[in-house]
């Protein structure tokens, strides 16, 4: 960080009155908060633009792209995510390609860590959910890019960490080291929300409430979670995202897909695939990337129709053909785990919270899921699972960076 930082080269930041312009053309007027970002043009190196869901930072990012493409019409921008599903959403709402930073990087998941990298050869790159970034991949993508670059590392550090080891996003937010751009105001959503109320009451360890727009459903005594979860997607007016922590046991992603199709299967001619069945109408989601026929990780969309071995599946912007032997990688996905559906959003959804998952409890996970719906959500748990999800503590992970960052900053 300190290589780009003292090797910057940036267009210099824009006049407020260009920032206006380019708010007004993209049809989102920006906030004082949002415009503060633009001077990132005026110092370049590495900084942060952190805010809870909603905030607009992809907004932010759209004009940042615009006005660094119009200042510099030569100059390489790369917008990039540590998963396909956060880089192809990036994509779909900024209308330019998201890559993963494996693939910028030419890099392979699982490559060990000590094989050069090719450098990145962009001017300006943005990497946005980077609380999804674990510290082998920061390291390795931070080598490969090179001298000069104005990097902004974009997401929010109060949703679930990354998978692999490390808490990079938070550690180098807390580190004083790179500038860090906050946003506050809520845009996507609007104050009144009771997904964003409870959102910051789970992280501020409170219990949630119910909204206008926010239910609690309490499971009755010996009654089974998922029937509760059926009967409350069938009160929402379309189909819902269903969000568990857990994939195996009664409330797990593979038993509620299982009860979810058999309620809200549209046929019944099946085709199965791995040991389990698919229908046409079905939600499914791709479970890895697969640069060859053009999907991600994540990407979800539905199964349309099978005919002659081949199966159509409609996913954002476009329409997926795949033979039945070539379909191995895709699942049902009525319900997907918290973790999976992290960097994406549905207009309605129901958080399972199972009892003998409570020891994955935080303030973090109920964040992630809460924030995935837009439009309304709803909770399904036991009264006592409740309560022990309302008492979870923060996220901790003791980790080296922080040390090693405070050393920078001295």
């Amino acid at each position: 960080m300190k290589r780009l930082k003292v090797s910057c080269r940036f267009p210099g930041a824009p006049s407020m009155e260009k920032i206006g312009r380019i708010g007004q053309e993209t049809g989102m007027p920006y906030n004082d908060e949002q415009k503060k970002v633009f001077e990132i043009f005026g110092h370049g190196g590495v900084a942060a633009l952190t805010g809870y869901p909603g905030t607009g930072k992809t907004t932010v990012i759209n004009g940042l792209i615009r006005y660094y493409a119009e200042a510099c019409p030569d100059a390489g921008i790369l917008l990039c995510a540590p998963t396909g599903r956060a880089a192809s959403r990036a994509g779909e709402v900024s209308g330019k390609e998201g890559l993963t930073m494996h693939k910028a990087m030419k890099r392979k998941p699982f490559d060990s860590g000590a094989r050069r990298q090719e450098p990145l050869d962009y001017d300006f790159i943005i990497v946005d959910e980077m609380s999804m970034c674990d510290t082998e991949l920061f390291a390795c993508f931070l080598s490969s890019v090179k001298s000069g670059t104005t990097v902004l590392l974009a997401g929010d550090p109060d949703q679930l960490p990354s998978v692999g080891p490390g808490q990079v996003f938070r550690d180098l937010i807390g580190s004083g080291v790179i500038p860090v751009f906050r946003l506050t105001q809520l845009v996507r959503q609007d104050e009144a929300s009771g997904m964003a109320k409870n959102a910051r009451t789970a992280l501020a360890g409170e219990p949630i409430r119910e909204y206008r727009d926010f239910k609690i459903s309490l499971c009755g005594e010996g009654e089974p979670v998922v029937d509760r979860v059926i009967r409350e997607a069938e009160a929402f007016p379309s189909m819902p995202l269903v969000l568990s922590p857990v994939k195996k046991g009664e409330c797990g992603v593979f038993e509620l897909n299982r009860k979810m199709q058999e309620r809200f299967k549209k046929t019944d001619d099946p085709i199965w695939i791995n040991g389990v069945r698919f229908y046409a109408g079905d939600p499914v989601i791709m479970t890895h990337n697969n640069y060859e026929y053009g999907y991600y990780n994540g990407e979800a969309g539905t199964l349309v129709r099978a005919e002659g071995g081949i199966l159509c599946i409609s996913l954002p912007g476009r329409m997926l053909a795949l033979e039945i032997s070539d379909a191995s990688e895709m699942a049902l996905a009525y319900a997907v785990t918290i973790h999976r559906a992290q960097g994406t959003e549905a207009d309605f959804c129901i958080t399972v919270l199972p009892e003998e998952a409570c020891h994955m409890a935080s303030g973090e996970l109920l964040n992630t899921a809460f924030t995935r719906a837009k439009t309304g959500a709803a909770v399904v748990a036991t009264r006592r699972a409740l309560g022990r999800y309302g008492e979870a503590e923060p996220a901790q992970r003791d980790c080296a960076l922080p040390g090693m960052l405070a050393e920078m900053a001295g």
